[in-house]
């Protein structure tokens, strides 16, 4: 039997001692680190819990005052009517129904006294015209003037009530005198703007093709029965409606060129048969 010498021996125990000594710190780190781990599973955070997107919840519509309004804007001012309360659907919104002035008139008086029929389900917006005559509102330029001056008008009362407001396209456009002129240039420069007119006092014959371009879908026509306006507003009504563009014509009573005291009845005639068409 060999024997190694003594300096082997001490060698190879201490070989064997740094050996032992390894494995035991390997098997040691392992179990801490098992320990370690499955502590940190236990600790670690849920975080939060997944859900379906929040969705943005519409805004309350506020409450639309019950008298007129006036509006200022960039050339003049508007008096403004909001609609009865309940008499539209809210979330469909109330169309407008524009009404403008005759040549060196205030559309306070031309709209206040018959304004109910405005109403009913729409906004009455009575703006003043885009010059002056003598102190008082009038209407002058081209039909994009004009036009471009209205655009103003509805984007005020859109930052206004745009909640409350239908979509572009439903409203009406009605005149009178001057402002029934004003009325046609706008529907014919503004296409999809407004889906009816009444224009009123006025000796004009409004093209049918342009109109039905523009989408208006119906028109009114009315004077008085001494108004020298009539004949011409009477033959209008005819041969829009021969052109396949429905037309009326009514008689605002036995007056001259001026608007009737019983105004009202007549408006709401006139916007509920547009309404049908």
């Amino acid at each position: 039997m060999l024997h190694a010498p003594p300096s082997w021996r001490r060698r190879l125990a201490l070989a064997l001692l740094i050996a032992v000594t390894a494995v035991a710190l390997t098997i040691s780190s392992l179990g801490t680190a098992r320990r370690a781990a499955a502590a940190g599973l236990r600790r670690l955070p849920t975080g939060p819990r997944l859900s379906a997107p929040a969705t943005t919840k519409p805004q309350p519509l506020r409450p639309l005052p019950a008298g007129r309004q006036m509006l200022r804007h960039v050339g003049g001012t508007i008096h403004l009517y909001p609609p009865v309360p309940g008499s539209f659907a809210t979330e469909k919104g109330a169309p407008l129904v524009v009404m403008l002035h005759g040549m060196c008139s205030d559309p306070l008086p031309t709209c206040d006294y018959w304004n109910p029929a405005g109403r009913n389900g729409t906004f009455l917006v009575c703006p003043t015209g885009n010059s002056q005559c003598h102190g008082r509102p009038n209407w002058r330029g081209t039909s994009e003037q004009k036009a471009s001056f209205l655009d103003g008008v509805l984007d005020a009362v859109a930052r206004r009530y745009g909640q409350h407001l239908a979509a572009p396209g439903r409203g009406i456009l009605m005149g009178f005198s001057r402002g029934a002129f004003v009325a046609r240039d706008v529907a014919y420069a503004r296409p999809g703007h407004y889906r009816g007119l009444i224009l009123i006092g006025a000796a004009l014959i409004p093209d049918a093709k342009r109109l039905a371009a523009s989408g208006i879908a119906a028109v009114v026509l009315a004077a008085g029965d001494y108004d020298g306006a009539r004949p011409m507003m009477e033959r209008a009504a005819a041969q829009l409606n021969a052109a396949g563009l429905p037309a009326r014509y009514l008689s605002t009573g036995k007056i001259w060129h001026q608007l009737p005291d019983d105004l009202e009845p007549i408006v709401a005639e006139a916007i509920a048969w547009i309404g049908t068409h």
